[in-house]
């Protein structure tokens, strides 16, 4: 099944290559390419309006990622959603920014802790305006800051080797939970008054139970999707859910 979304064109030629792997990439991690779908290079390059080259270039990459999938004699496909590897990424996210906050948060500067005060500050404005897409981006912030505070380089890169895939996950618990954003929200806040009050015990436990409560809506939403079939509108685009 093809799903109906197209993808715009690009005019810019500058960097096309890069261009062309941004936009497949982003898609993916959007859903608007769904888990499962079947992708042509003559597809994609009709509706990118490139030649195949660009196309075969950020295919290549996004399999490297694990973003698609290559079958032998059969084609590629946007990459399934997967309970391991969910299960596999929390674990890593969970070891990164844990260790990331416990070893940085006793020397948190004023300056630190007012950063991450500004971050919720507009996430709990925009879940107020009820602009959760803007509230989940600014969640995501929040994350990304726990890890960079400790400078360390190397875990850095990790961390944002993963994010692509982990960003995909999210997207779908978000989709498919009601309520997430704000829950998360509310989480953060608890979290922020951890980090504030610089209580290493309590701000790593608050952080552990923010992550596994995702984790649990991901796998309770994809449940959903296995248990009722067809009941749950696009459920057939999640079909490669395993």
């Amino acid at each position: 099944m093809e799903s109906a979304f197209k993808l715009n064109e690009i005019s810019d030629r500058q960097l096309l290559k890069d261009r062309v792997y941004d936009t497949i990439k982003n898609n993916i991690i959007d859903l608007h390419l769904y888990p499962g779908e079947q992708l042509t290079e003559q597809r994609l390059s009709d509706e990118l309006r490139v030649s195949k080259s660009p196309v075969r270039d950020a295919i290549h990459r996004l399999e490297q990622q694990g973003l698609i999938g290559v079958i032998p004699y059969k084609g590629c496909y946007v990459a399934g959603l997967e309970k391991q590897e969910c299960r596999e990424l929390f674990q890593l996210r969970e070891a990164l920014e844990i260790f990331s906050i416990e070893q940085r948060i006793d020397s948190y500067s004023e300056k630190d802790i007012g950063e991450f005060c500004a971050i919720m500050t507009v996430a709990v404005d925009e879940i107020n305006k009820g602009n959760e897409s803007s509230a989940y981006n600014t969640h995501l912030s929040f994350h990304r800051l726990i890890v960079d505070k400790l400078g360390n380089r190397l875990i850095e890169k990790i961390y944002t080797n993963v994010q692509d895939k982990m960003k995909r996950y999210l997207n779908f618990v978000v989709k498919y939970s009601p309520n997430r954003v704000k829950l998360s929200s509310e989480q953060h806040v608890v979290l922020l008054d951890a980090i504030r009050q610089k209580d290493k015990a309590r701000a790593s436990r608050e952080l552990k139970h923010h992550l596994a409560t995702v984790l649990q809506d991901f796998l309770t939403c994809e449940q959903m999707m296995e248990g009722n079939g067809g009941g749950i509108e696009k459920a057939q685009q999640y079909a490669s859910l395993k």
